[in-house]
């Protein structure tokens, strides 16, 4: 899973009046999943959501991000999800099993290190490589390529409830990394080559320890 850098929807290319958090946390999304699909400029992403930037507070909706990601990465359209009002016990479950999430929220709910300033309807995106790892949390209003930052359910509860209701989220879903590579034959080969020559590089190094344990006898 690809949590190495947050994008920002200031610096991102084509961004005009700062209102674009709901196209970068899509583009966050995927390349959180599927970093070997291109990424795209506002415009594009903003055309492709059918929501072109015509004036301040013009983020998008729900809908507008799942067509968004729909349209531009056809090959994982059936794999994302909107879910309004999802229960967060239910949300906290996708995202253990390894599903990223574009989430909407108020920002003055958010603890002030996460929030950048901004207090208003926003979007980020929440992601954890595995059920263990901390919760990691992507605000595209962060520095530009500045690392995930770690937080608790605790922490993002009372954002995502501000904007969705009590004990609820509106959040688009994204697939798991096996899930987006199985829809790429090409990558999965690859990967399953690059498999295959790690279990034949540890099947010699066996051997060959083998046989100098069997030289000194």
């Amino acid at each position: 899973m690809q949590l190495s850098h947050v994008f920002n929807q200031r610096a991102w290319p084509g961004a005009g009046d700062v209102d674009d958090c709901t196209q970068v946390s899509g583009l966050q999304l995927v390349n959180t999943v599927a970093p070997w699909l291109p990424l795209v400029d506002i415009p594009t992403a903003r055309r492709a959501a059918g929501d072109p930037d015509d004036g301040n507070a013009d983020g998008g909706t729900q809908a507008e991000l799942l067509r968004m990601l729909r349209t531009l990465y056809p090959s994982l359209a059936p794999l994302f999800r909107r879910v309004d009002g999802c229960e967060l016990r239910y949300l906290r479950r996708h995202v253990d099993e390894g599903r990223p999430v574009s989430v909407a929220l108020i920002g003055a709910k958010l603890p002030t290190r996460l929030r950048f300033g901004f207090t208003g309807s926003h979007r980020c995106t929440i992601a954890r490589a595995s059920k263990g790892a901390p919760v990691r949390f992507a605000n595209p209003l962060a520095p530009v390529y500045s690392d995930w930052q770690a937080t608790t359910w605790a922490q993002l509860a009372p954002a995502l409830e501000a904007h969705a209701g009590k004990g609820r989220a509106n959040v688009i879903l994204g697939p798991t990394v096996a899930e987006a590579i199985a829809t790429q034959p090409d990558v999965r080969a690859a990967l399953l080559a690059l498999e295959g020559a790690r279990l034949e590089a540890r099947a010699v190094a066996l051997r060959d320890a083998s046989a100098a344990v069997a030289a000194l006898r």
